[in-house]
């Protein structure tokens, strides 16, 4: 990996297993805005487990949740969606939603965060901070 880039796809490939697995869960369990109660303790029990101190119940069902890596001084901030679309989905998935009408953001609430835990533990010991909101 350069050591100027935040995350690379193929740093990913041995977790994609995993990463699909949280993926499909949250879109099979969409909640509208404001009703995110459930997806937001879900991702942040991953998140607690992937190494981050979560501050949980911002604006209701928002987190802040930050990864420190090492004592350098750089910050890379990410920023995901966690609720659903009011849309019906018609796509036949196996992991479809649960819920008639509603289609969540499941790969951008599934995949910075990731990135980000995967960057703190990758072979270049990335020194910063991933603040995730």
């Amino acid at each position: 990996m350069n050591d100027h880039r935040y995350c690379e796809i193929a740093d990913l490939a041995e977790a994609k297993p995993q990463l699909d697995e949280i993926r499909h869960h949250i879109h099979q369990h969409s909640e509208l805005s404001y009703e995110e109660a459930n997806t937001s303790d879900f991702v942040a029990a991953k998140l607690e487990a992937w190494g981050y101190v979560v501050t949980r119940n911002i604006g209701r069902h928002g987190l802040v949740a930050l990864l420190t890596a090492g004592t350098g001084a750089r910050t890379v901030g990410v920023c995901t969606d966690m609720d659903a679309l009011p849309i019906q989905e018609l796509t036949g998935l196996d992991y479809a939603s649960i819920h008639a009408g509603k289609c969540t953001h499941a790969v951008t609430t599934a995949t910075p965060p990731f990135c980000s835990a995967r960057r703190s533990n990758s072979r270049t010991r990335a020194t910063s901070t991933a603040p995730c909101i």
